[in-house]
């Protein structure tokens, strides 16, 4: 029986063994590999999801609807969706820390008013306030309120001060220590102003403490193949016990293998002793 190869030549005078591997045959159809990202973050308590739970999500609406609104992991799946839709999206909700801090800051008006328009950003979201030249500071922090509650994906819950009628209280919708993070500010884009002799001085969130614990997520998931992991917290306790399942998944004998992704916000250079102090691979 003859054998004919593609590449090596059929007239070759060489005494050799030629070994060829043709394939032409090897992919039959769509031979991409499955693959799957994995989202962790906290839900509200008005979102219909358990908490612990996988559920396979395939848009924002549905993370709204599972985890709340106005949650961390509708947040997170808002802009996860944006960058990567094509992918299978499991997530695994985490109710707050029962001893856990919310973090807080605000927004205090002052000087005179004259009639235009507020744009607030709190975590990039825009919040509009309509000022007429009629209102008062008092006012003017009674609408905003109004307008921040009123908004969707939003990651604060507003009230006006008690003792300070012109100071608009923002508190993080969850708590723990990502809400020390929620950027405030006011104005962003060319040609946004305050009315002319307005003032509205923000105080940024603090006092944010403990995230909820990850540990119980690796038994629910099992040995299921995960393969980017988006995990939103930077404490010690919640990055150990991240780098010491993914090593294990990649270890002999589970060959899972995965890679995950966590933030922090900061400058240039504050991040260096957080990264540092890490030494994984997979992470």
């Amino acid at each position: 029986m003859a054998i004919s190869f593609n590449e090596i030549p059929q007239n070759i005078r060489v005494p050799f063994v030629y070994v060829e591997f043709d394939n032409s045959r090897a992919v039959q159809g769509a031979a991409l590999m499955p693959y799957t990202h994995l989202v962790i973050g906290q839900k509200l308590p008005n979102g219909t999801a358990e908490a612990k739970t996988r559920y396979r999500v395939t848009s924002h609406a549905q993370g709204k609807n599972l985890f709340g609104a106005n949650s961390m992991l509708a947040g997170m799946l808002e802009k996860h969706f944006e960058n990567n839709n094509l992918v299978e999206t499991v997530v695994v909700a985490l109710d707050d820390d029962g001893n856990a801090q919310k973090a807080t800051g605000s927004v205090t008006f002052g000087g005179s008013v004259s009639s235009g328009t507020l744009n607030l950003y709190i975590g990039g979201k825009r919040v509009r306030v309509g000022i007429a030249a009629s209102h008062t500071l008092d006012n003017i922090a009674t609408n905003t309120v109004a307008a921040i509650n009123a908004a969707t994906g939003v990651l604060v819950d507003a009230a006006v001060n008690g003792a300070d009628s012109k100071k608009v209280d923002l508190t993080f919708n969850h708590k723990g220590e990502l809400g020390n993070d929620l950027d405030i500010r006011v104005n962003y884009y060319d040609g946004e102003e305050l009315p002319v002799g307005l003032t509205a001085t923000v105080t940024p969130m603090s006092g944010g403490t403990a995230n909820p614990e990850i540990d119980d997520i690796w038994a629910i998931l099992g040995d299921e193949h995960l393969h980017v992991i988006t995990m939103p917290y930077q404490d010690t306790a919640n990055l150990v016990s991240f780098e010491t399942e993914m090593a294990d998944r990649w270890g002999p004998m589970r060959m899972i293998e995965g890679h995950g992704v966590c933030a922090e916000k900061r400058t240039h250079r504050q991040p260096v002793p957080l990264c540092n102090s890490r030494n994984s691979p997979h992470l």
